[in-house]
């Protein structure tokens, strides 16, 4: 590599009183009184030499401080702020969160009188909410908000063997979740078992006497709730009458049989006898109604539906007409036979927005 070729600034600092040697004083002075030409040649090849040569410790912390100091770091990006003076601003909430805050803080008795306007089913989904619809619709006062429920719904008829609260009433008719593997959608339900379940579990747990197995007590099926079945097909047996088939839940009988094990030879077995005789007799009157309300119950929610699609219809109709349409073409087959015309569900203005190109392209 060549040698670098010496600047004005390698020779100040070669020629500073910092760098002076003593060594080679004697030297220096014999070259500059003979000033031969060996001293001359030296002289030429001394630039030369201080280039090549690596620069010492100090020279090189001397250019490092002085090109520090020369250094200015770039300023920041300042961004404008979103608040005026000083503090934080409050964060917005996201979603719907406080949206219930009103009711939170509400009396418990105008809330109770709010509740008591709606139906079971959302009855059901406030108590989920919050911790204050909770409290409430599990207290006594609470009590006569699902009553009132109960009658906005059907006019769900009350228990006579009184074994279920009216939380679990609520659960049993409207939750929809298996009640032994908690899976949703959970459709089949037996009122006289008082039970909800999935098709597996029901399969599994609802069983005829001798497929329960184990250590069961004599009379625990005497005490034990049950539910009778007959086919739609003819299954007649002997004597020309349809057989009917009784089913008992598996879990339920051997909680009974346990029981009925613990009080055996004490006191209070034959109460006890008595009292699940009672409520197994209660508990099949009341599987009756049950079964008559959710065939009027099954009707209502019908006449609703129509009622509600009748009122999109005439809505639609309307709002054509309004856009220039006579009746005959808005009642035409073009208009009729649209599957938005047909549609389930209240018509809003966001719907209206949507299905108004598509029917208009119909009738154009």
């Amino acid at each position: 590599m060549p040698p670098r070729k010496s600047t004005s600034k390698h020779k100040l600092v070669r020629n500073s009183d910092d760098d002076y040697e003593p060594a080679h004083e004697g030297r220096e002075g014999e070259e500059e009184v003979g000033g031969t030409a060996s001293g001359d040649e030296n002289s030429r090849d001394a630039p030369a030499r201080a280039s090549t040569s690596k620069p010492k410790k100090g020279k090189v912390k001397a250019l490092v401080d002085s090109e520090e100091e020369d250094y200015t770091p770039p300023k920041k990006k300042t961004t404008a702020s979103k608040t005026k003076g000083k503090g934080k601003a409050a964060a917005k909430p996201r979603g719907n969160r406080g949206k219930l805050s009103a009711f939170t803080s509400m009396p418990l008795d105008v809330l109770a009188l709010i509740v008591s306007h709606l139906d079971t089913k959302t009855v059901l989904a406030c108590s989920r909410t919050c911790s204050s619809f909770r409290t409430l619709l599990h207290s006594s006062q609470g009590t006569s908000c699902w009553k009132a429920a109960r009658f906005n719904t059907s006019r769900i008829p009350d228990l006579e063997a009184g074994d279920l609260t009216e939380w679990d009433y609520a659960l049993l008719l409207f939750d929809g979740n298996c009640h032994v593997c908690h899976k949703p959608k959970a459709k089949t339900v037996d009122f006289y078992l008082r039970v909800r379940a999935c098709a597996a579990c029901m399969r599994s747990n609802s069983l005829r006497a001798e497929k329960i197995r184990g250590k069961i007590h004599p009379k625990a099926f005497e005490c034990a709730l049950e539910s009778t079945w007959s086919p739609y097909y003819d299954d007649w047996g002997l004597g020309g009458e349809r057989k009917v088939y009784t089913f008992f839940w598996d879990q339920h009988v051997r909680a009974v049989s346990r029981r009925l094990y613990e009080l055996d030879g004490k006191p209070g077995f034959d109460e006890y006898v008595k009292e699940r005789k009672r409520l197994k007799v209660a508990a099949k009157q009341d599987g009756s109604k049950l079964k008559n309300w959710e065939n009027r119950f099954a009707m209502a929610k019908e006449d609703d539906a129509y009622s509600i699609l009748k009122r999109r219809q005439a809505k639609i109709e309307a709002s054509l007409i309004a856009l220039g349409y006579t009746a005959a073409e808005v009642r035409g087959d073009a208009v009729r036979s649209n599957s938005l015309y047909q549609a389930k569900g209240e018509l809003t203005d966001r719907a209206w927005n949507m299905a108004k190109p598509k029917l208009v392209a119909a009738l154009d």
